[in-house]
């Protein structure tokens, strides 16, 4: 367990820019770690790498369960109409022609 402690480390730091603390995400890719190593078989693959995959996996699984993609989307279109430009009553109340249009 704590051979895979840096590389824990090292695959959140790569996760930092998602807008999680890497402490939290490095907290999540140990237990993958943890799962690695109930699962592991020495006669299939290296520690290492098996360990990568399931902390990547976890860490991967949690940012996917925790961000908020349709709330920040919603926070981007709010903010893109408080800046669009108001109706005015005047040009609102005119019957359209061909010649507005």
């Amino acid at each position: 367990m704590q051979a895979c402690i840096g590389l824990t480390w090292k695959i959140a730091w790569g996760f930092r820019n998602y807008g999680f603390p890497v402490e939290d995400l490095a907290q999540e890719g140990q237990l993958g770690a943890i799962k690695d190593l109930a699962k592991y078989d020495p006669a299939r693959a290296r520690l290492y790498t098996y360990a990568a995959w399931w902390i990547r996996a976890y860490i991967l699984t949690y940012v996917l369960k925790n961000c908020k993609i349709v709330g920040s989307c919603r926070a981007n279109v709010c903010d893109s109409l408080k800046h669009a430009p108001k109706p005015n009553s005047a040009r609102i109340s005119r019957p359209l022609t061909v010649k507005t249009l």
